[in-house]
């Protein structure tokens, strides 16, 4: 990697580490939107950057939230969060090397499914596994119910928020796009 590379990655790292503890109340347990998911879609365009940014940052976050905020669980979620934002990057950015931009809401919905699937399903391991949950009304399995809560959240975060973060960055021209 290069300088520029490297500072970037470390933007990204940091900034979604900062929005996660800053905003760690809704950041975390099974309902949760994590603003800071909103930078997923920037994999798309930053490609390698965003997604080692990304990934690293959402280990920090996770880490120093998990000791600070909820004393203990924090190696599952510290690796199995990093693994998420390290999935969902790697496959959003692959996706759209060979598409344009009529991809992206297919393509970080696609982003919100992985981060509920694996996120959801080591949350669901954390807390118990009980028979149903109780889910705006609707009792649910215990698996389907963390993988819908964890999705309506990401849903917010990366594909409303992202997109609109991505398309906003895509007309500013201060992207640079990485096609390898």
């Amino acid at each position: 990697m290069e300088k520029k590379s490297i500072t970037l990655a470390s933007m990204f790292a940091s900034l979604y580490a900062v929005l996660v503890v800053a905003l760690a109340p809704v950041s975390f347990l099974p309902l949760q939107v994590r603003f800071a998911d909103a930078l997923i879609p920037l994999s798309i365009i930053y490609g390698w950057t965003a997604i080692i940014g990304l990934t690293i940052g959402c280990m920090i976050s996770n880490f120093i939230a998990g000791q600070v905020f909820f004393g203990g669980w924090t190696i599952i979620d510290t690796l199995g969060g990093a693994l998420a934002n390290f999935i969902a990057c790697y496959i959003g950015w692959k996706i759209c090397l060979k598409h344009t931009r009529r991809y992206f809401i297919t393509t970080t919905s696609i982003q919100s499914i992985i981060i509920s699937f694996i996120v959801g399903t080591y949350l669901w391991y954390i807390f118990g596994s009980p028979e149903y949950y109780n889910v705006y009304t609707f009792i649910l399995p215990g698996l389907p119910a963390f993988w819908i809560t964890i999705f309506i959240g990401s849903f917010i975060s990366i594909v409303l928020l992202g997109n609109i973060l991505l398309i906003a960055i895509l007309k500013s021209k201060i992207y640079p796009i990485e096609k390898t």
